[in-house]
Protein backbone atom coordinates (compact mmCIF):
# COMPACT_ATOMS: atom_id res chain seq x y z
CA UNK A 1 0.00 0.00 0.00
CA UNK A 2 1.27 3.21 -1.16
CA UNK A 3 -0.55 5.77 1.74
CA UNK A 4 1.38 4.76 5.05
CA UNK A 5 -1.83 5.87 6.95
CA UNK A 6 -4.17 3.68 4.63
CA UNK A 7 -4.77 0.35 6.79
CA UNK A 8 -7.57 -1.04 4.37
CA UNK A 9 -7.42 -0.22 0.51
CA UNK A 10 -10.60 -1.08 -1.46
CA UNK A 11 -11.59 -0.78 -5.12
CA UNK A 12 -14.11 -0.27 -7.75
CA UNK A 13 -16.19 -3.04 -9.05
CA UNK A 14 -18.94 -4.29 -11.44
CA UNK A 15 -21.23 -6.63 -10.80
CA UNK A 16 -23.56 -8.58 -12.96
CA UNK A 17 -24.01 -12.42 -14.57
CA UNK A 18 -20.98 -12.41 -16.36
CA UNK A 19 -17.93 -9.99 -16.40
CA UNK A 20 -18.50 -9.48 -19.95
CA UNK A 21 -22.05 -8.04 -19.43
CA UNK A 22 -20.85 -6.39 -16.29
CA UNK A 23 -22.30 -3.17 -14.83
CA UNK A 24 -20.90 0.39 -14.70
CA UNK A 25 -18.37 0.51 -12.00
CA UNK A 26 -20.61 0.47 -8.89
CA UNK A 27 -19.04 2.95 -6.73
CA UNK A 28 -20.49 5.52 -8.36
CA UNK A 29 -23.57 4.82 -6.53
CA UNK A 30 -23.15 5.04 -3.17
CA UNK A 31 -23.33 8.56 -1.92
CA UNK A 32 -21.05 8.22 0.59
CA UNK A 33 -18.22 6.16 -0.73
CA UNK A 34 -15.21 8.09 0.92
CA UNK A 35 -11.61 7.52 1.64
CA UNK A 36 -9.29 8.33 4.61
CA UNK A 37 -11.52 8.30 8.02
CA UNK A 38 -14.92 6.67 6.85
CA UNK A 39 -16.13 5.49 9.99
CA UNK A 40 -19.35 7.60 10.12
CA UNK A 41 -19.68 7.22 6.72
CA UNK A 42 -19.61 3.00 7.11
CA UNK A 43 -22.43 3.81 9.82
CA UNK A 44 -24.44 4.60 6.87
CA UNK A 45 -23.89 3.07 3.84
CA UNK A 46 -21.62 0.04 3.64
CA UNK A 47 -19.74 0.85 0.22
CA UNK A 48 -17.08 -1.97 0.75
CA UNK A 49 -17.07 -5.28 -1.67
CA UNK A 50 -15.61 -7.50 1.10
CA UNK A 51 -13.91 -9.72 -2.28
CA UNK A 52 -12.02 -6.24 -3.32
CA UNK A 53 -10.28 -5.46 -0.19
CA UNK A 54 -6.60 -5.26 1.10
CA UNK A 55 -6.16 -4.99 4.80
CA UNK A 56 -3.28 -4.55 6.64
CA UNK A 57 -2.33 -8.05 8.88
CA UNK A 58 -1.24 -5.97 11.53
CA UNK A 59 -4.17 -4.05 11.59
CA UNK A 60 -6.85 -7.10 11.30
CA UNK A 61 -5.08 -8.74 14.27
CA UNK A 62 -5.77 -5.91 16.24
CA UNK A 63 -9.28 -5.15 15.34
CA UNK A 64 -10.31 -9.04 14.71
CA UNK A 65 -11.37 -11.57 12.24
CA UNK A 66 -15.01 -11.66 11.12
CA UNK A 67 -17.43 -12.19 13.85
CA UNK A 68 -18.96 -15.43 13.12
CA UNK A 69 -21.86 -15.16 15.33
CA UNK A 70 -23.20 -12.72 12.77
CA UNK A 71 -25.23 -13.61 9.79
CA UNK A 72 -25.66 -11.15 7.14
CA UNK A 73 -23.67 -8.09 8.34
CA UNK A 74 -20.17 -9.56 9.49
CA UNK A 75 -18.78 -7.64 6.47
CA UNK A 76 -20.04 -3.97 8.08
CA UNK A 77 -19.47 -4.90 11.51
CA UNK A 78 -15.61 -5.55 10.43
CA UNK A 79 -14.94 -2.45 8.49
CA UNK A 80 -16.07 -0.70 11.35
CA UNK A 81 -13.90 -2.02 14.13
CA UNK A 82 -11.10 -1.43 11.19
CA UNK A 83 -12.23 1.79 10.26
CA UNK A 84 -11.79 3.16 14.41
CA UNK A 85 -8.64 2.20 13.89
CA UNK A 86 -6.80 3.46 10.48
CA UNK A 87 -7.66 5.40 7.33
CA UNK A 88 -9.34 3.96 4.24
CA UNK A 89 -7.66 4.03 0.64
CA UNK A 90 -9.27 3.09 -2.83
CA UNK A 91 -6.80 1.69 -5.68
CA UNK A 92 -7.95 3.77 -8.85
CA UNK A 93 -9.33 1.39 -11.71
CA UNK A 94 -11.91 -1.46 -11.22
CA UNK A 95 -10.60 -4.94 -9.89
CA UNK A 96 -13.19 -6.90 -8.81
CA UNK A 97 -16.25 -8.14 -10.23
CA UNK A 98 -19.40 -9.48 -8.24
CA UNK A 99 -21.40 -12.47 -9.93
CA UNK A 100 -25.29 -12.32 -9.54
CA UNK A 101 -27.36 -15.10 -9.37
CA UNK A 102 -30.41 -16.81 -8.07
CA UNK A 103 -27.86 -18.16 -4.80
CA UNK A 104 -26.71 -15.00 -3.84
CA UNK A 105 -27.52 -14.26 -0.13
CA UNK A 106 -28.51 -11.23 0.08
CA UNK A 107 -31.12 -11.73 -3.38
CA UNK A 108 -33.04 -15.37 -1.57
CA UNK A 109 -36.17 -15.12 0.41
CA UNK A 110 -33.82 -17.07 3.48
CA UNK A 111 -32.00 -14.04 4.05
CA UNK A 112 -32.18 -12.53 7.70
CA UNK A 113 -33.47 -9.21 7.20
CA UNK A 114 -34.45 -9.11 10.96
CA UNK A 115 -30.81 -9.62 11.98
CA UNK A 116 -29.62 -6.68 9.80
CA UNK A 117 -32.33 -4.52 9.82
CA UNK A 118 -30.43 -2.75 13.28
CA UNK A 119 -27.60 -1.62 11.23
CA UNK A 120 -29.71 -0.29 8.71
CA UNK A 121 -31.48 1.33 11.73
CA UNK A 122 -28.28 3.07 12.77
CA UNK A 123 -28.25 5.71 9.28
CA UNK A 124 -31.63 6.92 10.77
CA UNK A 125 -30.07 8.29 14.03
CA UNK A 126 -29.81 12.06 14.65
CA UNK A 127 -26.74 13.14 14.69
CA UNK A 128 -25.73 13.61 18.33
CA UNK A 129 -26.93 10.10 19.03
CA UNK A 130 -24.54 9.07 16.18
CA UNK A 131 -21.71 10.75 17.85
CA UNK A 132 -22.26 9.64 21.09
CA UNK A 133 -22.39 5.73 19.59
CA UNK A 134 -18.94 6.85 18.01
CA UNK A 135 -17.50 7.57 21.21
CA UNK A 136 -18.89 4.85 22.76
CA UNK A 137 -16.87 2.68 20.05
CA UNK A 138 -13.81 4.73 20.51
CA UNK A 139 -14.21 6.46 17.07
CA UNK A 140 -13.58 10.06 17.02
CA UNK A 141 -16.94 11.90 17.53
CA UNK A 142 -16.39 14.57 14.87
CA UNK A 143 -19.31 14.00 12.26
CA UNK A 144 -16.41 16.41 9.90
CA UNK A 145 -14.18 12.57 9.47
CA UNK A 146 -16.40 11.57 6.33
CA UNK A 147 -17.90 13.98 3.61
CA UNK A 148 -21.29 12.47 3.92
CA UNK A 149 -21.23 13.43 7.60
CA UNK A 150 -20.77 17.53 7.28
Amino acid sequence: MEDPAAGLVDTDYVRGESPEGASTPRLAGYSLAAEGRVFGALLRQNFILTSSVLVRRELLARAGLFNPHLFGCEDIELWLRVARRADFARAGGVFAFKRDHPGNITRGADFPFDLVLPWWGLARLPRPALAALRGALGADPSPAEAPGNR
